[in-house]
C-alpha cells in the first residue's frame, strides 16, 4: 500500500512539473493582451461590441502566432530591388 502511495505521488509530480513551462507562458500573454486592451480603452480605440473576451482571444491567437512565426528560420536572401 505505501509503495502505492509513492509511485502515485511520484506521477503526480512528474505531471506537475511537465505542465509547469505551459503554464508558467500563459500569465505573460495575458499581461500582454491585458495592457493591449488597457491602452486601448485609455485612448478610445476599443470597436464598438469588443468585449474583453473577444479581444483576449484575438490578441493571444496573434500573440501565438507571432511566436510561431519568430521561430521559423528565416527565409533565404530577400529579393533584389527593382532597378
Amino acid at each position: 500500500m505505501t509503495l502505492r502511495i509513492a509511485l502515485y505521488g511520484a506521477a503526480c509530480g512528474a505531471a506537475l512539473a511537465m505542465s509547469l513551462p505551459a503554464a508558467a507562458e500563459t500569465p505573460s500573454r495575458q499581461q500582454q493582451c491585458a495592457a493591449e486592451w488597457s491602452k486601448a480603452k485609455d485612448a478610445g480605440k476599443v470597436p464598438d461590441g469588443m468585449t474583453w473576451p473577444k479581444f483576449y482571444s484575438e490578441c493571444a491567437a496573434r500573440l501565438g502566432a507571432a511566436a510561431a512565426g519568430a521561430g521559423a528560420a528565416p527565409s533565404a536572401a530577400p529579393p533584389a530591388a527593382a532597378p
